[in-house]
């Protein structure tokens, strides 16, 4: 099981460096690029995701490509090789993982944590004190 954590501070939430690559680049991801508009403008990669259409997407920071059922998320600018760093899952999990972020974090949770047990992401907000909101 691994896991990766996001902090809430000053109005963002910024992940903390989880040990696991993939996990790390997910957390980038979602920090840079999906970020904490959830609720004023659909995320583009949500759409992205049934496209068949389109095979890959990408934003400032990111990349995201389709290998049939996988989708692999990954940054040129980390390293030579971009496909060294990579987050790599199903469509139906990035969409979970997208869905319950936009749940999450107009709550102002003071952390996100998303634990990976090997087959299912779990998407989680701890301490959802008032003090957080705004």
């Amino acid at each position: 099981m691994k896991s990766i954590r996001f902090q809430y501070y000053m109005r963002y939430y910024f992940p903390v460096k989880s040990g696991y690559s993939d996990l790390d680049m997910l957390g980038a991801f979602l920090h840079s690029d999906v970020g904490m508009d959830v609720k004023s403008r659909p995320c583009p990669f949500k759409n992205w995701i049934y496209d068949d259409q389109r095979q890959d997407t990408g934003s400032n920071f990111s990349f995201l490509e389709k290998k049939g059922e996988k989708i692999i998320i990954g940054c040129e600018h980390w390293k030579d090789d971009p496909y060294e760093w990579t987050f790599e899952c199903t469509r139906e999990q990035l969409a979970h993982i997208l869905d319950r972020w936009a749940e999450l974090v107009p709550l102002r949770p003071k952390e996100i944590i998303i634990i990976y047990d090997g087959e299912t992401y779990f998407i989680e907000g701890r301490d959802f004190s008032d003090q957080n909101k705004g």
